[in-house]
């Protein structure tokens, strides 16, 4: 019962995710952080595991992210159709060989 959902043939929001993220540029930087909405807390990672958490704003190398295009093409209908289908997200600690990534259980 979260997230879109469709009703009377409009889009419409049923509850809010658990976390809205504000992704924000670090001023002079190449480097992005993702802050919660409504606690202020970031997107981290853990020491050592390197599993992604939620902690305090700190100046920690795991809270920087990049955020790249990831492009691919679809099929639709029958024509390959070229678009971008999501982002890869690597922190500063861990560098670009190492994607954040989700495993559903």
């Amino acid at each position: 019962d979260r997230g879109l959902a469709v009703e009377d043939g409009k889009l419409t929001l049923k509850r809010p995710a658990p976390f809205q993220w504000i992704a924000r540029a670090e001023d002079g930087s190449e480097w992005t952080r993702f802050i919660e909405k409504g606690s202020g807390l970031c997107l981290d990672l853990s020491n050592p595991e390197q599993k992604p958490q939620v902690t305090e704003e700190a100046d920690v190398s795991g809270q920087y992210w990049s955020a790249e295009p990831e492009n691919g093409c679809v099929d639709i209908e029958g024509a390959m159709v070229r678009k971008m289908l999501g982002y890869r997200l690597s922190s500063q600690w861990t560098g670009p060989e190492a994607l954040l990534s989700a495993v559903c259980e």
